[in-house]
């Protein structure tokens, strides 16, 4: 499963992860993309199952590695009412 960086880019925002909805089928993709890369990787479940965080390890096992971090929920952009409001208060 190859992927141009736009092809990428465009499946990535395609996935709805308001903070109020679950991220698992971003993670998910993710898990699997990258094991098609043969990137071990591992989800870190919440409490209640409905997000997680992936963990992706990436060359030698060793202490001194990098961790990448990243943030996988968005937030809805603001309405021109909403932003009004904001703007009011």
């Amino acid at each position: 499963m190859t992927m141009t960086p736009k092809e990428m880019l465009a499946k990535l925002v395609s996935f709805n992860t308001e903070s109020q909805r679950s991220n698992l089928d971003l993670i998910h993709f993710c898990r699997d993309y990258l094991a098609s890369l043969g990137v071990e990787s591992r989800l870190a479940p919440s409490p209640d199952g409905q997000k997680a965080n992936l963990y992706a390890t990436i060359g030698p096992r060793r202490d001194g590695g990098v961790v990448l971090s990243g943030q996988s929920t968005s937030r809805c952009p603001m309405t021109r009412r909403s932003a009004a409001s904001a703007r009011a208060s």
